[in-house]
């Protein structure tokens, strides 16, 4: 823990020995379960303390920062209910699932509030059109695009592709609310307003303003004149600017609002690309997911146009022990060989994509059973 609770680790610290590392916590104050009564632990990056709920994580008992900067817990709320609704019927397969899950929590956090401003007037032909694709829409967010190309075919499947159009919806609105919202307070600072952060104080200032210092007055705009924005001036005003800019950028066809033309995966090869050599890049790859699902794409950085993400599971995996040994399934975002020419290139990508796991071969004879090229390394 840090030495002094008024040097938040966030800030830059002075370096003459004032904000040093203190002593290790002890094992019985870390957070921790052991056989819990509901027969599971689910957690996915979040504040396991609730240190950072009211958004000063220095003002704790503890005597130390615990943590700062997690997630909102969204994705840890999407894990947990599918655990639950699973019950005790759970297997490899269900878990394998779970971990393609696209299903946006942030929906049930956001939506209804929209709900109620919209019930109270009437939209524009333009704006009525964007809301119906949000109206009955499930929460997922597939990419609605046969194949990894991005301008590829759209699925032909009608429930795919309303999924896929209510997501590109859902993103777009949900950035515009934040840049409406917070966008004053934010330009002031480095921070920019489709941060997990602005996302969070979001769904806080719709739910619960109260736990925010500024309440509701984080509605108005301070960068404008004349009567302060409200709640339902800044989301009125969010709908017909995520309106314009979805038909600016995906066309005036709503079908056309494929969430995969926008939101793919670009895998670097920082060395290259860091030295300006772009070509070696893989991608960008037409991809599921959105803010906070359980698989994780959060979208980069939509203030500027991108909608891309290059942080994603690293490898995907569901062990289960038997008595005959460990069954283990796996999904991968590339393949075995550094070489572009080898068609071990990125064979896994396509499956990691779809969220397709691949059964790892455990023993040796199990390895030897499944090789399709065998390389040997030798000393020169």
């Amino acid at each position: 823990p840090w030495a002094s609770l008024s040097m938040p680790p966030w800030l830059p610290l002075p370096g003459d020995g004032s904000a040093e590392w203190g002593p290790y916590i002890a094992p019985d104050d870390q957070p921790q379960m052991r056989n819990p009564a509901n027969g599971f632990i689910g957690t996915a990056n979040t504040d396991p303390l609730g240190t950072s709920f009211d958004g000063d994580p220095t003002n704790e008992p503890y005597g130390y920062v615990y943590s700062y900067g997690e997630f909102g817990g969204f994705r840890q709320d999407a894990v947990i209910r599918r655990i639950i609704d699973g019950g005790a019927t759970h297997t490899p397969e269900t878990m394998m699932d779970m971990q393609g899950d696209t299903f946006l929590v942030l929906r049930d956090w956001i939506l209804p509030h929209v709900q109620a401003v919209v019930d109270t007037t009437t939209l524009g032909t333009d704006a009525q059109d964007f809301w119906n694709t949000l109206q009955g829409w499930d929460g997922k967010c597939p990419s609605g695009i046969d194949g990894r190309d991005p301008m590829g075919p759209k699925t032909a499947d009608a429930t795919i592709a309303a999924s896929s159009i209510g997501c590109a919806a859902f993103h777009f609105l949900v950035f515009e609310m934040t840049r409406a919202t917070f966008d004053d307070e934010l330009s002031r600072t480095s921070v920019d307003y489709d941060s997990s952060y602005a996302v969070r104080t979001l769904v806080v200032l719709l739910n619960d303003s109260a736990r925010l210092q500024g309440g509701d007055a984080y509605w108005d705009n301070t960068l404008t004149d004349g009567p302060p924005e409200t709640r339902e001036s800044i989301t009125l005003g969010a709908i017909q600017a995520a309106t314009d800019k979805i038909r600016t950028d995906l066309g005036t066809d709503y079908d056309d609002w494929r969430w995969g033309r926008v939101h793919t995966v670009l895998f670097f090869a920082n060395l290259f690309n860091n030295a300006g050599f772009q070509q070696y890049n893989e991608g960008p790859y037409a991809a599921p997911g959105g803010l906070h699902a359980i698989n994780v794409a959060d979208p980069r950085n939509p203030s500027a146009d991108n909608w891309g993400f290059s942080h994603g599971p690293s490898m995907r995996h569901v062990s289960e022990f038997g008595a005959d040994g460990i069954t283990s399934h796996w999904t991968l975002p590339g393949g075995q060989r550094h070489f572009r020419d080898s068609p071990h290139y990125d064979d896994w990508l396509d499956d990691w994509l779809s969220v397709t796991h691949f059964q790892m071969p455990f023993t040796a004879a199990d390895v030897t059973a499944a090789a399709t090229e065998t390389i040997e390394v030798v000393p020169r």
